[in-house]
């Protein structure tokens, strides 16, 4: 098949790339801001805890992340053909299902924290407090139902709700995880980063989606 490719061909490309580009940076910025509150407000070997601790909790999450990434197509050909209730009905059993996954892997990484901390840095003190993992299974299933509305959104091409939300919650996990992280240390941060998303992309997101949902319908 010869296809004719010219200048604005590649125009629309990048006009259609730039938007996933300004909020997988913003993403970012979101994402790494409690790294920068702990450079400052955190000892050392509680950022070492909290450092471990994530990676190996975000380690579990990629599981979630893949199936999103393989759920993506499917919900953008449903959306063409105009099946919401299949689409609705397939995005309900996916957080239903993220949010199992993410509390068994939580009871998983507390039960076997001792073996698994071991393995990762031995002969570093590793005594976190049951209320860090309670806090961090809070959160992961807060982020598989903003992750899951975020890829929907990003399906139908509707990036501008994102432009203008995640920068608002980059500045409220900023100043919570700063106030909190200084009286509560890592589970201050753990509060910042749960109330950013709270008060912000966990309504945001699925209140646009099904704003957008209906008028399309």
């Amino acid at each position: 098949l010869k296809t004719k490719v010219n200048f604005n061909t590649y125009k629309l490309l990048l006009s259609r790339s730039s938007g996933f580009l300004i909020f997988s940076s913003l993403s970012i910025i979101v994402l790494q801001t409690d790294y920068i509150v702990m450079s400052q407000k955190l000892s050392a070997a509680d950022i070492i805890k909290y450092t471990v601790t994530m990676k190996i909790f975000g380690l579990m999450f990629f599981i979630y992340t893949a199936v999103l990434q393989a759920l993506w197509p499917v919900c953008a050909e449903l959306r063409v053909k105009m099946q919401w209730r299949k689409l609705h009905r397939i995005i309900f059993l996916n957080i239903i299902g993220g949010v199992f996954f993410v509390g068994l892997g939580t009871l998983f990484i507390y039960v076997l924290k001792d073996y698994i901390y071991s393995i990762i840095a031995n002969g570093i003190d590793y005594n976190i407090s049951g209320a860090v993992f309670v806090l961090l299974a809070v959160y992961f299933s807060i982020r598989v139902w903003c992750d899951t509305f975020a890829m929907l959104l990003q399906s139908m091409n509707q990036l501008k709700i994102l432009w203008l939300i995640v920068p608002c919650q980059a500045l409220i996990g900023g100043v919570t995880q700063w106030y909190f992280a200084e009286h509560y240390g890592i589970v201050g941060i753990l509060y910042g980063l749960i109330l950013s998303f709270s008060l912000t992309v966990f309504w945001g997101l699925p209140v646009y989606y099904m704003y957008k949902s209906k008028r399309l319908a």
